[in-house]
Order: C-alpha cells, then sequence, then structure tokens
C-alpha cells in the first residue's frame, strides 16, 4: 500500500468529538477490532492505535486463561461497569443482585524493532521498543495479564478487552477503519472534501476507509459515496462553523515528521500525484502559515491532542421535547368540550406553568422534525367563560383564523425543526399539537 491511503488514516479523526474517548475502529484481517484512535504512522509498516477497547480474536495456544471471577456489579472496576450497562445482556441476576464474569487472561506479544532514525522523543514506536530487543531485534515474548470479558471459547478465543494500551499493527493486517459521524447536535467541526480526477467533488465526513478498495463519504446530502484510491486527486478539509476559527474545531493536530524536521499543525490539503507529478501535503498551523511538503519525504505521522479544540454543541433534542428560546418546557393535557364546542386546558396550567422573558418578542420554537410536530399550531390563548367554571380555552375558529403566524419554518441538518414566532409582552400562548391532543402553555413578559 502506498503513501496514498496512508494519509487518509489521519484524515479519519479530525472531525469526531472529543466526548468520547473512541474516536475510530480499526479492524483486521482475523475479525479483531482495536477502538480508539490512530496516533502514528510509519508509512508503508505499520500504525500505532492508541486503545480504549478491544475485541480480540486469538488462536487459543497464544493465549492461557488464569482463572476467573465473579463480581457483583458494584465491584466492578469502572470501566466494567460502563461497559455492563450497555452490554446488559451479559449480567447475571443471583438473588437480586447483579453479577458479571470476567477471566484474567495471559496473553504473549512480540514486536519487531523499526530501524527507522527518527528520535526515541520524536516516535512512539522507538520509545516502546528500545532497550528490550534481543539478539533476532525482537522483543522477547513477556507474558501480560488482563482482565477481559470471554465471547467465545474453542481453538480460538474471542473475548472483550478494555486495557489502554498503545498497539502497533502490521499495515497488511489491517482490513478497514471506521468512525462515527457527528452528533446532530454539534455545530463545529471539519468536513472532508474530495476532488477525483474526473472533476467530481464529494463534500461530507470520511466514515470508513477499506483497504484496497477506497474511502466511503456521508456526504451533506445525506448519502454515503464510495471513491476509490485511484480516483482521488486532492483532498482537502473545510470548517464547519465559519464563525470559528480551524484549530477550535479539530480534536487532534498533525505531527510530519521528515529527515530533521518536524512541523506541527492540521493537514489541510493532500494532493495525490500523478504518474509523472509527485504528490504533496499542505499543513497549516496556528498563525494559518502553509508549509508544502512532498508525500515522499514524509517518515512519520502522528497526531496529538489539540490544547485549543473549543467545539460548540447545539441543543440536544429528544423524541417529544420541545424549547421555547432554549427553555424546555413540559407539555399539558388540553380535554375538548364538546357541549361548548371549546378546548379546555387543564385547570393545574394556571398555578404551574412556564414563563419567558422575550424582550425582543421572537419566539424560537425548536424540536425533531416529524410530520406530526409540523401541524402544531401557536394560539394566543385567554380565560373565559366554560359552563361553571373559567379555564383557559380556544375553540375552532381560533385554530382556523386566530393562530400566530410563523415568521420562519427551517429545517436544520435535515433533522431539526426550528420555528419563529413574533409574540406580544403580558400575553399568554399555547403551542396546540391536534394529533396528540396536548400542548404547551406560556406566558410572555
Amino acid at each position: 500500500m502506498g503513501i496514498r491511503s496512508i494519509l487518509l488514516f489521519l484524515s479519519l479523526v479530525l472531525t469526531i468529538s472529543s466526548e468520547a474517548k473512541i474516536f475510530e475502529k480499526v479492524e483486521l484481517k482475523d475479525g479483531s477490532i482495536y477502538e480508539g484512535y490512530i496516533m502514528e504512522q510509519l508509512p508503508g509498516k505499520t500504525v500505532t492505535v492508541h486503545v480504549e477497547a478491544a475485541t480480540i480474536l486469538q488462536s487459543a495456544n497464544k493465549v492461557s486463561i488464569v482463572r476467573k471471577e465473579d463480581f457483583l456489579f458494584s465491584q466492578l472496576p469502572e470501566e466494567w461497569k460502563a461497559w455492563a450497562q450497555v452490554n446488559k445482556g451479559y449480567l447475571r441476576s443471583v438473588n437480586g443482585e447483579k453479577h458479571l464474569t470476567l477471566w484474567y487472561l495471559e496473553q504473549y506479544a512480540e514486536l519487531a524493532k523499526d530501524n527507522t532514525d527518527i528520535n526515541d522523543n520524536d516516535s512512539v514506536a522507538s520509545i516502546i521498543v528500545d532497550d528490550f530487543e534481543d539478539e533476532n531485534n525482537c522483543i522477547p515474548e513477556i507474558p501480560q495479564q488482563h482482565l477481559v470479558f470471554v465471547l467465545e471459547k474453542g481453538n480460538n478465543i474471542k473475548y472483550v478487552d478494555l486495557t489502554r494500551e498503545n498497539k502497533i499493527i502490521n499495515y497488511s493486517d489491517i482490513k478497514q477503519i471506521t468512525r462515527n459521524t457527528r452528533h446532530d447536535d454539534e455545530l463545529s467541526g471539519i468536513n472532508d472534501l474530495i476532488k477525483t480526477r474526473s472533476g467530481e467533488v464529494v463534500k461530507g465526513q470520511i466514515v470508513s476507509l477499506e483497504m484496497g478498495n477506497g474511502i466511503k463519504i456521508l456526504t451533506d446530502e445525506g448519502f454515503v459515496q464510495t471513491v476509490s484510491y485511484a480516483d482521488i486527486a486532492e483532498q482537502l478539509k473545510e470548517k464547519v462553523n465559519e464563525d470559528q476559527d480551524l484549530y477550535e474545531q479539530s480534536p487532534f493536530l498533525d505531527v510530519v515528521l521528515t529527515e530533521g524536521k518536524k512541523y506541527t499543525g492540521i493537514i489541510v490539503k493532500q494532493n495525490y500525484g500523478t504518474t509523472t507529478i509527485p504528490g504533496y501535503l499542505i499543513i497549516q498551523d496556528k498563525a494559518s502559515t502553509d508549509v508544502r511538503i512532498p508525500v515522499k519525504d514524509v517518515v512519520v505521522l502522528q497526531k496529538i491532542v489539540n490544547e485549543s479544540y473549543s467545539p460548540l454543541r447545539d441543543l440536544h433534542i429528544e423524541e417529544g421535547e420541545f424549547f421555547f428560546n432554549r427553555l424546555k418546557v413540559s407539555p399539558v393535557e388540553c380535554v375538548q368540550n364538546k357541549k361548548y364546542k371549546v378546548f379546555v386546558i387543564k385547570d393545574n396550567v394556571i398555578d404551574n406553568h412556564d414563563i419567558l422573558q422575550i424582550p425582543d418578542g421572537r419566539l424560537v420554537v425548536e424540536t425533531l422534525d416529524t410530520p406530526e410536530n409540523k401541524k402544531c399550531i401557536l394560539l394566543n390563548v385567554n380565560k373565559r367563560q366554560v359552563g361553571k367554571n373559567e379555564s383557559y380555552a380556544f375553540d375552532y375558529e381560533d385554530i382556523l383564523s386566530n393562530a400566530v403566524p410563523a415568521e420562519s419554518v427551517r429545517t436544520i441538518r435535515r433533522k431539526f425543526l426550528r420555528t419563529d414566532y413574533i409574540v406580544s409582552q403580558g400575553k399568554n400562548y399555547f403551542l396546540y399539537n391536534p394529533v396528540s391532543m396536548n400542548g404547551y402553555f406560556l406566558e410572555i413578559r
């Protein structure tokens, strides 16, 4: 595999959220999966993955199960508690208490010494293997005991390992690398822009790299497009939020090591060259200075944590939730009184309702973009006599003729519905949902 695909590895981690520690997944040809992020590449040789969790498939003769231990859920190490919360099917209930059985597994590892000229301070791989090589230029096999959850046993053993470590993996062993897309509520990040040799431009987020095939991109239009390596002419980075600095939108910085030089910044462009013109990359430092580096000069590629990273997030809206000027409001029941031909808002809303201070008179309603939510109607409501009682109520004429018109209705990121209204201070409003027969009562001040 050439440098062309190597550089794409690092592009996978530029747009992900820093809240989760697992940024990407490296799947091997043997079925093992290492989750974390690629922290270093030795072009054409190895990648080093900072592993947070792994599902490993190995021959049974390469590992030995020392013993197993039954843990009460409350006694589990914190990382295993979090894992068990997600994988509740593996918990057992004994006398009303949850248990999880883990195994102490001993495995053997041997790493080849890398013969690069990069100083130990620059290369993680060099640091790991220094002073340990034997006469065969390899680290001796040293047993390492890990606490794991065994999924399968037989000629092969498959297990989950939450041990944090830096794992060196040969390029030839990798099947694919995948990552999650940005969350819907993220307002910052970096998009990938792929220019093909035919002139097509594909913009979005790289979601996977398949060795020997190509890359998959989730486009801005919402579908996944595959681009083969041979078709790529250039790859560029584009910030999502134009009002925020590039450095503030990337969780990691790129470090490019050449013979005797070290460049730190963000790789903003990769040119893949032709049969006659060599490729190059451009790395941009914090002062927005671009440096062009020929691909053939690259010795090591690394990722380091970006201390300037400052992600912006929007509201996280779940199904059934409504926000009014960013205040989450609970629904109240509305009952149809057929005798008086009105819709009565439940009485408890009088003493228990939300009050919004809106000096400029602009009410912004945000919810999920669904057909039902699009039917909601904003009404100015007052107390009226309904039989012997005085209640907040409205009738069909209010719905048909007196609804507050929307100033604008927008769909945000193909998922969220934002509706703007102009309202008056000192009045009460009810956002009525004719499908569910409930709504949201507000007092505007």
